[in-house]
């Protein structure tokens, strides 16, 4: 219960209608702090937590596919984590944990989600969760009690791979091979997929991100897998 997202969504919440107004910030999306203020400002304007944590916007989706029926709005809830728990956990981090560990038959523990654990953390109020103001402050408590001064007190290290860089620089092929899936004329297939995709708009957003002028790391790497699979399983 640690994200930026959770600290922006309850201050939403406490903003009530006034937060509408963080909807009227247009920020560059050049840089990753950029596109996460532009994913604030969607939310804002549609008053939806889910916003923040979408690899597409409501705002980019419209562009990028205008027929698209886009799925009901869930404001701002009390408890954020609770949400991700109940969809973003199972969805996206634990499935890539089983699919990743599995393909290599590794043994993957998650220590943490220890049902005692999670009944214990779930049943905790927030503020004493972040026991001292600090993020993970309970945690941290109990780490320090535990775990060597040079342990506890370390900064989070994500796991993100640079793809974005990696586009840009052809690392791997990747840029060749970005261009090739992207650029072909079927790549998309509307009949397949049940909506018709901008091919100006997924050109637009390659070519600013493979330019240095925009950011779009995580939504090119989307399209790609997305063009890759439909190249593969079209009939």
């Amino acid at each position: 219960g640690e994200y930026d997202r959770h600290t922006a969504a309850l201050w939403m919440r406490r903003l009530g209608p006034l937060g509408r107004l963080v909807g009227l910030v247009s920020p560059s999306p050049n840089t990753r702090r950029g596109d996460k203020l532009g994913r604030l400002s969607s939310a804002g304007a549609s008053c939806d937590y889910r916003e923040l944590r979408t690899v597409f916007t409501r705002r980019q989706l419209s562009r990028l596919a205008p027929d698209l029926m886009l799925p009901e709005r869930r404001g701002w809830p009390a408890r954020p984590w609770d949400d991700d728990f109940a969809t973003y956990l199972p969805d996206d981090l634990l499935r890539k944990a089983d699919g990743a560990s599995m393909s290599v038959a590794l043994e993957l523990r998650a220590p943490l989600l220890d049902s005692t654990i999670v009944r214990r953390a779930q049943a905790t109020p927030a503020e004493m969760l972040r026991r001292g103001g600090r993020p993970k402050g309970l945690l941290r408590q109990l780490a320090a009690e535990l775990l060597p001064l040079r342990a506890h007190r370390r900064p989070k290290r994500g796991f993100a791979a640079p793809v974005g860089t990696w586009f840009r620089t052809d690392f791997g092929g990747l840029r060749t091979l970005l261009l090739d899936a992207t650029g072909a004329v079927d790549a998309f297939p509307a009949d397949f997929l049940g909506v018709e995709l901008s091919r100006s708009e997924i050109v637009r957003i390659r070519d600013a991100h493979l330019g240095g002028k925009e950011d779009h790391s995580q939504r090119l790497f989307a399209l790609l897998v997305l063009a890759l699979w439909c190249r593969q399983s079209r009939p």
